[in-house]
């Protein structure tokens, strides 16, 4: 059978600069923006989404990093002003609370990790410019670490601390980072250049992770898997889409909401190839 999207449970609130956490039968997507900017927060369960406690602080691109029922929702852009926030809320599975805050004011950044060893990069403050700045947190603070190689915001991400990777953006919308827990280094380029793009949040590591849609100039439904060295193409997204929100592993991704054009609420869930055994009687001797 060959790996493909389908249709999973629709959103309940359709929204685009939204992004996830979490496995695909156990996600979490966070904020967004529809015409008015979101507070809403969403659960799946793998077939369908539950709306549940609302963000303090209504929001979207924020970083969202962690799983389900341990999430973290991180700066973010709440206009006016044009700029981006510190504000990191802190999710137990039911309700929000205040966190530790970030040192360096961002939107448009990217999350991975762990509510007790997560990293956010990139970004933007205000949102014309683009960061290289990344933080990373060890349970009870943030604190600046190496910057990486690249200034860009708007980009994808996925990995763990100690293992994560960050790809696409503007402005090298093909450029593609590995970071170690300590530094930076360039990896192979995205084979489409897109910005606005997701990933799998919860690869177990840099080698495990889907780019998924973003916006080459238009919406793509373009996926890509990278291997540890390089990207290859795999089945694109059924709704072409930019600004989405990502969750899962790349054996078992998950795309949510967008903007396809117009809002999107739809949601589609990723199967790999799998073989069968197609034998009707055999004997051993």
């Amino acid at each position: 059978t060959a790996a493909a999207w389908a249709a999973g449970g629709n959103l309940g609130t359709a929204r685009a600069y939204v992004t996830g956490a979490g496995l695909q039968t156990a996600a979490i997507v966070v904020a967004g923006y529809n015409g008015a900017v979101k507070s809403n927060v969403e659960e799946y369960n793998g077939a369908s989404w539950s709306e549940e406690n609302n963000l303090g602080t209504s929001r979207y691109n924020v970083a969202t990093l962690g799983v389900q029922t341990a999430a973290f929702a991180c700066g973010g852009r709440t206009p006016p002003p044009d700029t981006g926030s510190t504000t990191v809320e802190d999710y137990n599975g039911s309700s929000w609370e205040a966190a530790p805050s970030l040192n360096s004011a961002r939107t448009y950044l990217m999350g991975v990790g762990t509510t007790t060893a997560g990293l956010v990069a990139m970004g933007a403050n205000p949102r014309s410019t683009a960061s290289n700045l990344a933080e990373e947190f060890n349970g009870s603070s943030w604190s600046a670490v190496n910057t990486n190689g690249t200034t860009r915001r708007n980009v994808g991400a996925g990995g763990i601390q100690t293992s994560a990777l960050y790809f696409g953006g503007g402005p090298t919308p093909t450029a593609t980072e590995e970071y170690d827990g300590t530094n930076w280094t360039a990896g192979g380029n995205l084979g489409t250049g897109r910005y606005f793009t997701s990933g799998s949040s919860n690869a177990p590591g840099n080698s495990a992770v889907f780019a998924i849609g973003g916006n080459t100039g238009s919406s793509t439904g373009a996926t890509e898997g990278y291997d540890g060295t390089s990207w290859s193409t795999r089945p694109s997204l059924g709704t072409a889409r930019h600004a989405l929100a990502g969750a899962g592993t790349a054996s078992a991704a998950l795309a949510a909401g967008g903007n396809a054009p117009p809002w999107s609420n739809a949601t589609e869930e990723f199967t790999p190839e799998s073989t069968a055994a197609n034998i009707k009687d055999f004997t051993t001797s």
